[in-house]
């Protein structure tokens, strides 16, 4: 069975620009979810950042929702029939250092 957990730390360095979207298929990669509800959490230092987690609709990567776009350490669950996810950063300055975490609720 695939991994379906993330547990990645992505920094300044990782970006271009202060920007960068991970994929299954990147570096630092985020793992395909179960396609079910999971739990997005981030902590660490975002220095002006906003993170995004998407999903794929079609041949574009899209916002989940409000809940899981941080402009700080936070977290929440999501459910989404999609495993194809993604973690966008946006708007970094030089000292950002986060962890990402994501998991599925197995209830």
């Amino acid at each position: 069975m695939a991994n379906q957990s993330t547990d990645q730390n992505i920094v300044y360095a990782n970006l271009t620009g202060g920007a960068g979207t991970f994929t299954s298929s990147t570096t630092p990669a985020i793992n395909p979810t179960n396609g079910k509800t999971n739990a997005f959490l981030v902590s660490g230092t975002f220095n002006g950042a906003t993170v995004t987690l998407k999903h794929k609709v079609g041949s574009s990567y899209v916002a989940v929702g409000e809940d899981t776009t941080l402009t700080a350490e936070g977290g929440a669950l999501f459910t989404s029939p999609v495993s194809d996810i993604a973690v966008s950063v946006a708007s970094a300055g030089s000292s950002f250092d986060i962890t990402v975490v994501i998991k599925p609720i197995l209830l």
